[in-house]
């Protein structure tokens, strides 16, 4: 037990909540037997594992096993969550995965991209149910200027969204401009005519379900990640 806890205090480690039918058997299934060399083809465990220690990810035995983990990773005390966000809000801008992309399975390749396009990694991530005035609070800056600028609060706010905080590798450039370009304009189809690579070329639908949010104005990536990891979250 000792080693498994040195193991797992060693580093970074990410909490999931997963839904599905019967969700804590289904997980377990796709994990595998706990040593790898044991678990079935195809199993994360057999693709990813290491050894019993390192074998890529946990699985709760039983419903209320998942219960108490996830009261652990995402519950709140006295209004505060219990295991803080760890958002740095310094040199970074903030990229919002929105509803529809989750829905459509995209999250998981959304987020492969950035982190290995050699230029970003994510500092902080973490979903929100994004209430209809928080939305049109946080794209305010947008009111009057864009026509869909009603659309898009209202599609923010109809799912669950991931707020991601991103930083540059390269501290010498600016993050949200260089972000911005592994995102692509606004407008999925005309990204896939310029930049067939990016992101919303590849996961957006229309102007309005484009697949994600980044910081526009070089100044705001700082204030926007606050906005999600300080505002909503202690909301």
């Amino acid at each position: 037990m000792t080693i498994i806890i040195d193991y797992v205090t060693s580093g970074e480690v990410i909490g999931l909540e997963l839904v599905a039918s019967d969700a804590v058997t289904r997980w377990r299934q796709c994990l595998g037997a706990t040593d790898p060399a044991e678990a079935a083809p195809g199993t994360l465990r057999r693709l990813y594992g290491e050894n019993k220690l390192k074998n890529t990810a946990h699985g709760c035995n039983t419903v209320e096993d998942a219960n108490e983990i996830l009261e652990l990773f995402f519950g709140y005390e006295k209004g505060v969550p219990r295991i803080p966000f760890r958002a740095t809000f310094k040199d970074c801008t903030c990229c919002v995965i929105k509803p529809h992309a989750i829905i459509d399975g995209n999250v998981g390749a959304i987020l492969e991209q950035i982190s290995t396009s050699g230029k970003f990694y994510i500092s902080a991530m973490a979903m929100f149910s994004v209430k209809l005035a928080n939305a049109e609070e946080f794209y305010e800056i947008y009111k009057g200027v864009l026509p869909e600028y009603e659309a898009m609060c209202i599609h923010l706010a109809e799912g669950k969204c991931i707020a991601l905080e991103v930083k540059c590798n390269d501290h010498n450039l600016n993050c949200v401009c260089e972000f911005r370009k592994i995102c692509g304009p606004r407008d999925p189809d005309l990204c896939r005519q310029l930049y067939p690579n990016s992101i919303r070329a590849q996961y957006g639908k229309n102007i309005i379900h484009n697949a994600v949010h980044c910081t526009d104005l070089p100044d705001d990536g700082e204030l926007e990640v606050e906005y999600f990891f300080k505002l909503l979250a202690n909301d």
